[in-house]
């Protein structure tokens, strides 16, 4: 097959997604060519327009098949060139199996295809549209957690990894906590107070932090946790349990008050959790590390691991 006959078949398949012609064009002159279920996603990104869109735009599938590229390039390479000032989120796992930063991402999806300005963890394009990626930024910035921690330890990375247990209940997914919880972040971002998000995944509340002060490679950043008190549950459980429908962000601290009350109108539980700064990350009063030292065993993690069962020589 011909490269005419290729781009012939590409421009198809997106017309026959429901992709209008602006948006295949826009993507296409970049040089981002998705595969055909990836036109359905872009597809559904632009149906978001329309008065009676979607809100909440799902892409499910395993680890892997390119869903943190096409949300990127639809983010990056369509919404922020047409809509001048548009603010932007970016949450993404990155837990032990999924390690890539956001440097490689960016390399792979929007370097070389459009203008752009890295600032520490978020990309500004010419006309004022800011995508934030979830790294911690500033010295003295508040750190919040949205959603509420449960005693739910089953199926956690901290039961295998610590304890060697695959066992126990998984955490109980709240819809309707989860649509409050997304709603809410679609307002903090339009309204400008969120400096960085991140998911509570894999590993918990506590490797959600460290990755929030280690994510970006160019700009490494320390931060002093200090657990709500009185504390009603298990250390364990508070640091590596995986409850759903948590995130944590940062803020300017001017901004927490003007947050938490948003939070109370959408029903979200937020707590005030601890500070951005430094060169250390400690959660008073388990632990205490130097945040170098903890991005070294983050990003060393996979070649150790093959390393440990002697496949890299």
């Amino acid at each position: 097959m011909t490269y005419d006959q290729q781009l012939e078949r590409c421009i198809r398949t997106a017309k026959e997604a429901g992709c209008p012609k602006d948006q295949v064009e826009s993507l296409v002159s970049k040089g981002y060519i998705p595969f055909p279920c990836q036109w359905c996603f872009h597809a559904a990104a632009r149906s978001a327009d329309e008065p009676d869109g979607p809100v909440d735009i799902g892409a499910g599938g395993a680890r892997g098949p390119g869903k943190s590229h096409v949300v990127l390039s639809q983010v990056a390479l369509d919404d922020c060139q047409r809509v001048p000032g548009l603010k932007c989120l970016f949450l993404r796992q990155t837990g032990i199996s999924a390690q890539e930063s956001f440097d490689d991402l960016i390399s792979k999806t929007v370097r070389g295809r459009t203008k752009y300005h890295k600032i520490k963890t978020s990309l500004r394009f010419p006309n004022g549209s800011t995508i934030l990626l979830g790294g911690f930024k500033d010295e003295g910035d508040a750190i919040l957690l949205l959603g509420e921690t449960k005693e739910e330890l089953g199926g956690s990375e901290y039961l295998t990894v610590i304890h060697r247990r695959k066992a126990g209940r998984p955490p109980r997914v709240d819809l309707a906590g989860e649509r409050a919880l997304q709603q809410l972040m679609v307002e903090l971002a339009a309204r400008g107070f969120v400096k960085s998000a991140h998911d509570c995944s894999d590993g918990g509340l506590a490797v959600a932090l460290v990755e929030s002060c280690i994510i970006d490679g160019e700009h490494r950043i320390g931060a002093r946790i200090v657990p709500p008190q009185p504390r009603r549950l298990r250390t364990d459980a508070w640091l590596f349990g995986e409850s759903a429908g948590r995130i944590v962000i940062s803020c300017a601290q001017h901004h927490v008050e003007s947050i938490e009350h948003l939070a109370r109108r959408h029903t979200v539980p937020a707590s005030l959790i601890g500070r951005v700064g430094g060169s250390r990350f400690s959660v008073d009063p388990w632990i205490d590390a130097p945040v170098e030292e903890l991005s070294n065993a983050w990003r060393s993690g996979l070649r150790k691991a093959f390393e440990s069962h002697g496949r890299i020589g």
